[in-house]
């Protein structure tokens, strides 16, 4: 899978000032689609949600010609994913929020084209850091997001 790099480098930077609007924007929409994440946000610290969130996206946004690179970092999230039991459904919802926070926080210069970008890039590296790039369950979550 070719992932639309220029895209997604020319779409990060309408948004990489704002992590922290970026990360409550994400939050909100993630409670409003699904309110079970009401319970996970309770019990984690807003500043390192926040962090963990931006981190990934700029490591990405760093590694998209080498996505072999994310490796360690998608491992720690894979483990984070074990121990908060969380499922391909809520990655498909997480999904779902970040790239409507995206959208939001790029405001009137965010382009269709960036989501679908965004989209396909989160289902790689959602399958990536389940080990699933290939299943069938790595597909569903794709399906979730697009």
């Amino acid at each position: 899978m070719s992932l639309q790099i220029a895209l997604l480098e020319e779409s990060f930077e309408l948004i990489a000032g704002q992590s922290v609007e970026l990360a409550d924007r994400t939050l909100s929409r993630l409670i409003e689609l699904d309110p079970q994440f009401r319970l996970l946000a309770a019990r984690t610290e807003m500043a390192a949600l926040r962090s963990v969130l931006f981190s990934v996206l700029y490591v990405l946004r760093r590694s998209l010609h080498n996505l072999n690179t994310l490796a360690p970092a998608l491992e720690t999230l894979g483990a984070l994913r074990k121990d908060q039991e969380l499922s391909s459904e809520h990655f498909g919802t997480i999904g779902i929020a970040l790239l409507d926070a995206m959208a939001e926080v790029g405001g009137a210069a965010w382009k269709p084209a960036y989501v679908a970008a965004w989209a396909e890039a989160y289902a790689v590296v959602w399958g990536m850091m389940v080990g699933l790039t290939d299943s069938a369950e790595a597909q569903a979550g794709a399906v979730l997001v697009a």
